[in-house]
């Protein structure tokens, strides 16, 4: 008896809602393009390693610099639904439920640099176990060391970042009567998948990626009165995440430890869009 009270219960305030000339549905749909923030725009082997703990005496003098990941962007999509209570001719509170695609993209610049040793020479291993052998006294700086310096130099190579978020932001609305309005508030993500390219191999990367992600949204836009309480609303938004797009939890496949991903790379989505919604109750 206890859960048809409940239903009731909401089916009343619901249909008080809808009766209600303040709440309006409207279906929504954006296209912009996302970004990442917090990544710089040179990654060394090295750095990663100091971040994860390792001391300054330990490092190689060979390192891998990787540069342009900071670059990573690409065209995105949102669709869904946004509910709307004008709660005075001025204020007004803004949920919404979306769907949002997130494609970024970047071809990254990469090189193998040498550094001066205590030791008398300087060794890498290929994939065969094979090493190669430099004299520190008469190099230092970037080279093509065969099969590692293909893959440091990267040339053509393309990484691509494919996410669907299910998105939920809560939005508070100040409208004018020339029907501009003003949107501000949070909103989070929820990450329904993730997936990563690299040249013609694609691998999954929910194990690499946040379950979720929080941000913020601010917006203006014009308002269009159709009539009959329909409205077309016409924005553009800039939207900010604030925690990282990566895990800080990710487990080594065949290890018993779990690595803080965030001191690897640690980006942030940010992203500009224009979006219509159309408001049909």
């Amino acid at each position: 008896m206890k859960l048809i009270h409940v239903f009731a219960a909401a089916s009343l305030i619901a249909t008080a809602a809808f009766a209600d000339n303040n709440f309006h549905v409207g279906a929504r749909f954006a296209a912009g393009y996302d970004m990442v923030w917090n990544v710089d725009n040179s990654i060394s082997t090295n750095d990663i390693m100091k971040n994860l703990g390792a001391p300054e005496s330990e490092l190689p003098d060979e390192q891998v610099i990787i540069k342009d990941m900071d670059k990573l962007g690409g065209i995105g999509l949102s669709f869904g639904l946004s509910f709307l209570y004008q709660a005075t001719p001025v204020f007004g509170i803004q949920p919404e439920l979306l769907f949002s695609y997130r494609g970024r993209s970047v071809e990254p610049k990469g090189s193998v640099e040498m550094g001066q040793s205590n030791n008398s020479r300087n060794n890498y291993y290929d994939d065969d176990d094979f090493y190669y052998y430099y004299d520190d006294e008469d190099y230092y700086g970037d080279s093509d060391l065969g099969e590692l310096g293909d893959m440091a130099n990267m040339g053509g190579v393309e990484i691509e970042l494919s996410q669907w978020y299910f998105e939920i932001p809560l939005l508070i609305r100040l409208q004018t009567g020339s029907g501009l309005f003003f949107n501000v508030g949070p909103v989070l993500s929820i990450n329904m998948s993730s997936e990563v390219s690299l040249s013609i191999m694609t691998a999954d990367a929910e194990d690499y990626t946040a379950t979720a992600v929080f941000g913020a949204i601010a917006g203006l836009g014009y308002s269009i009165n159709l009539g009959n309480g329909q409205m077309i609303d016409l924005d553009f938004r800039f939207q900010m995440g604030f925690t990282s797009l990566v895990k800080d939890d990710i487990e080594i496949p065949g290890e018993e430890i779990k690595l803080d991903g965030t001191k690897i790379l640690d980006p942030k989505d940010f992203n500009f869009s224009l979006g219509i919604a159309y408001w049909f109750i």
